[in-house]
C-alpha cells in the first residue's frame, strides 16, 4: 500500500502534464511540445501546479495497490501449494 502511494506521487506530474496535453484544443498533434506545457503551466501556477490532484491520485491509489498485492500473493501461494 504505501508503494503504491508513493508510486502515485511520484508519478502525478506527468499525470497533469498528460491530462492538459489530451485537454488542450489542439491536443498531441500540438507542435509546441511537452517542454512547452511544462513551462506554460508552471508560469501559470507554479510548480504546485504539477502537484494538482496527488492527494487523491495518493489516497486511491495506496488502497488498490495494497488490496490487489494482497490478493496476487494469496493466489500465488494457493497456486504454489496446489501445484498449478
Amino acid at each position: 500500500a504505501i508503494g503504491g502511494g508513493i508510486g502515485a506521487l511520484v508519478t502525478t506530474p506527468m499525470d497533469v502534464l498528460t491530462t492538459l496535453i489530451i485537454t488542450s484544443s489542439q491536443g498531441a498533434a500540438s507542435s509546441e511540445g511537452v517542454t512547452q506545457y511544462l513551462k506554460d503551466l508552471l508560469e501559470e501556477q507554479g510548480p504546485k501546479g504539477l502537484l494538482q490532484g496527488a492527494t487523491q491520485r495518493t489516497l486511491y491509489w495506496a488502497p488498490a495497490i495494497g488490496i490487489f498485492l494482497s490478493v496476487y500473493c494469496s493466489l500465488r501461494k494457493f497456486a504454489l501449494i496446489s501445484g498449478l
